[in-house]
């Protein structure tokens, strides 16, 4: 007698058909013969179940994200204009160009620009009047508001971001200095 083991949930199912006989002579007890029984996937299940959904991919929104635009943040623009505010009147018009200063002229009572530029060239300033001549210039002539806007016209003029407005320190110098010279001069002529 001879059986077909094909059914899945057999332990020796295979995908080859395998023919086993059951021998019944002289014993009283049947004996099963298993010729070539190749068990190669024994522990995988026969039959694979798959999602057959399509799979939707879909791209994000990007126009819902904002970034702050650090070049129009104010505490930033503040804190460069207190820096070049500085730069000017603490280290560039004292060390570098301290003939600015002898266009203020000190008298015991006040502070007062000179009438004319041959009154300047006759007013040599000397180190102990820098800091009043100088606070001069930052309260009336050029104040921190005065450089704000000096440094938001040179920004944009030259389509720099504030940030990076450190990096052109020199170019910088000289323009706020230009310009100084300039409201001095038109103040004088007036």
């Amino acid at each position: 007698m001879s059986y077909i083991l094909s059914s899945p949930y057999s332990p020796f199912y295979t995908t080859e058909t395998v023919a086993v006989s059951i021998d019944t002579y002289p014993k009283k007890t049947e004996s099963v013969y298993v010729s070539t029984l190749p068990i190669t996937n024994y522990y995988l299940p026969t039959n694979l179940y798959y999602d057959s959904s399509p799979i939707i991919y879909s791209n994000p929104i990007l126009s819902s994200i904002s970034y702050t635009d650090v070049n129009a943040d104010k505490d930033l623009h503040k804190k460069v204009t207190k820096k070049f505010f500085s730069h000017l009147y603490n280290k560039w018009v004292p060390d570098l160009y301290p003939r600015l200063l002898d266009y203020v002229k000190l008298s015991e009572k006040d502070i007062s620009l000179v009438k004319s530029k041959s009154e300047a060239q006759n007013n040599k300033t000397k180190e102990d009047d820098f800091s009043e001549k100088i606070n001069y210039l930052a309260d009336y002539i050029m104040t921190k508001k005065d450089i704000y806007n000096e440094l938001a016209y040179y920004a944009d003029r030259k389509g720099i971001n504030w940030w990076d407005l450190s990096y052109y320190s020199d170019d910088i110098e000289l323009y706020l200095i230009k310009k100084l010279e300039e409201r001095i001069k038109d103040m004088i002529l007036e």
